[in-house]
């Protein structure tokens, strides 16, 4: 590279140029980086911070740290519709539907909606059900409120199961399955 310092530059100046001259031969391979499939796994939240990945768990595999990340845009397209809420909560993996207030009947208050949740194996844990409450709030719109969190558990069982109900702040019940 030709030298573009004047001729008065000092000897500290000159040192500078030659050390920096080379710091294009640092390979920077920037089409890796923000690839999800192809980024490194050390580099993988720093890419979803830089996507706006709403929820991360560094307990996640690499395939669902990759697979969130690239949802990230399409999700953000949609944010503060029924759609990126269904899409958000069925990245749970989760048996999970939506019903809003004028899909019921009766209809239910306007602008509410209730999130029913069915289990077949073992039954929600409470973190599972912040999630599910904080995922609701970061995806649904600002307007909307979340009336219900209905979780039915399958039971296979010839005792039968008349219900349950859990008390948080949010309305929580549990009730058999179909």
């Amino acid at each position: 590279m030709a030298d573009l310092l004047p001729i008065n530059a000092t000897p500290l100046e000159r040192d500078l140029a030659n050390t920096t001259a080379r710091i294009s031969d640092v390979p920077v391979p920037v089409d890796t980086m923000w690839d999800p499939d192809n980024c490194p796994e050390a580099l993988l939240p720093w890419l979803a911070w830089a996507m706006s990945v709403d929820e991360w768990d560094s307990t996640w595999t690499t395939a669902y740290k990759r697979e969130v990340i690239k949802a990230s845009v399409n999700i953000h397209r949609h944010k503060g519709t029924i759609g990126a809420l269904r899409d958000a909560l069925s990245a749970l993996g989760m048996d999970l539907t939506v019903v809003e207030w004028f899909e019921e009947d009766p209809k239910a208050r306007a602008y509410t909606f209730a999130v029913n949740v069915v289990l077949n194996t073992q039954p929600m844990t409470l973190e599972e059900q912040q999630r599910i409450f904080s995922i609701v709030d970061a995806y649904k719109n600002k307007r909307s409120e979340l009336s219900f969190l209905h979780i039915y558990q399958q039971v296979q069982t010839n005792i039968p199961v008349i219900g349950a109900m859990v008390s948080t702040s949010q309305h929580v019940t549990l009730e058999e399955g179909p």
